[in-house]
């Protein structure tokens, strides 16, 4: 391997990685600091040198183990999707776009996957087509992070993270073993495309459903807000019509007052003023006259508190 090829190797595993954590903050929004963009990429290729293994599998791994620490949410099955989803969105559009360039320039993938500064490419435009991809099949995020989060489909969650994560391994067994001899050079393909195919519908499908929960959703608290006011309308309609009752009865004790000062006779007075307050016994104490009459000991101990 010469310099150049060596550097470019390096460069389009530097971009993977912060691929991965682009697509990662894409889909849930979390915010990432930039420092982050640099930092575990830099490490990542560090252990390289160390443990070529062990670098490897950090660098597809590390998402996840980030996600379960988090939890974000509460949800562990979407925790494991949500570090999952980047690495295979990564491989799955990175497998397209070579096998796309290879039909194009008319050559077989692994000669297309042999070039550096090809794959440096590539990856450069991995993002971009997974954007085109998602804007195309109208496909929201936000939509499905809120599903998941609801549990609508918890089961369905389950076997997307199986899936996925079957695929990335059966991947990984057909490139390492499978795909060194001629024949299965073509299962490779086969793997990818068919999963692509699955994978995107799966999420046009989820997306949908969520979609449509949503949208009941959302008439369905439209609905509570209109019943909520109008019982709020009636109570202020009620309170209004108390009001208006008490300010006509009001009036009619200050007129039994004036009545009785001007003729100097409190009879008539005191019946007004009984009638009334027997009338709003309810409201004028915290007690009705009937409950206090049948209070025993105990309860009159109340009244002198």
């Amino acid at each position: 391997m010469t310099a150049i090829n060596f550097l470019l190797d390096n460069l389009d595993f530097l971009a993977e990685i912060i691929l991965f954590i682009l697509i990662y903050q894409y889909i849930t929004s979390e915010k990432i600091k930039l420092r982050w963009y640099i930092i575990i990429p830099l490490v990542i290729r560090f252990l390289f040198v160390l443990s070529p293994a062990l670098s490897y599998v950090l660098g597809h791994a590390f998402l996840v183990v980030y996600s379960l620490y988090r939890n974000r949410y509460g949800n562990r099955l979407l925790d494991i999707f949500y570090g999952l989803f980047p690495i295979i969105i990564e491989s799955l559009v990175h497998n397209l776009i070579i096998y796309g360039i290879a039909l194009v320039i008319n050559r077989h993938y692994l000669i297309v996957l042999n070039h550096f500064h090809l794959n440096l490419v590539i990856e450069l435009l991995v993002f971009p087509v997974f954007w085109v991809i998602i804007k195309t099949l109208k496909v929201d995020f936000k939509a499905l992070n809120y599903g998941f989060r609801k549990s609508f489909s918890k089961y369905f969650l389950l076997l997307i993270d199986i899936s996925m994560l079957s695929y990335a391994l059966l991947l990984q067994y057909i490139t390492f073993f499978v795909q060194q001899s001629p024949r299965g050079r073509d299962w490779h393909v086969y793997l990818v495309v068919t999963y692509a195919l699955l994978f995107l519908a799966t999420l046009v499908y989820i997306n949908a459903t969520f979609s449509e929960r949503l949208k009941e959703e959302v008439l369905l608290q439209k609905d509570r807000q209109m019943s909520d006011l109008a019982h709020y309308s009636q109570q202020i309609e009620q309170l209004y019509t108390d009001l208006r009752r008490f300010r006509h009865d009001y009036l009619n004790v200050l007129s039994s007052i004036k009545y009785g000062i001007d003729s100097k006779d409190m009879k008539p007075l005191k019946v007004s003023w009984l009638v009334k307050f027997w009338k709003h016994r309810d409201s004028l104490l915290p007690f009705t006259l009937r409950s206090a009459t049948s209070l025993k000991y105990q309860g009159w101990n109340c009244w002198i508190s």
